[in-house]
């Protein structure tokens, strides 16, 4: 595995300290970067159109997962929070539950 920090980690970080949602974070991140194909990214596009992105994680099931600088804490704080946001405009909470 590539010892080569991925962009996601240290954005995913800095956006649970400022209490970001994950598609946020990774986007401004982005729009700071020099990442190639940026003009295609939908994090990037959506965050410089200030739409949310919202990014639900299931820790274990992406191979960045096992990377030895992965932040389980910071990630789920951040896949949370986009959680949040992305409930309450997906439906109508007429019976309790989706």
């Amino acid at each position: 595995m590539s010892r080569k920090q991925p962009i996601s980690k240290p954005s995913i970080k800095k956006g649970a300290e400022k209490g970001l949602g994950l598609g946020e974070a990774v986007g401004l991140a982005l729009l700071g970067s020099k990442f190639p194909f940026l003009s295609t990214s939908l994090l990037a596009k959506a965050r410089q159109m200030d739409i949310p992105v919202t990014v639900h994680v299931a820790i274990g099931t992406d191979i960045i997962h096992l990377h030895p600088s992965m932040d389980a804490r910071a990630t789920g704080q951040t896949s949370h929070k986009d959680f949040k946001l992305f409930v309450p405009s997906s439906v109508p909470w007429k019976t309790g539950y989706i």
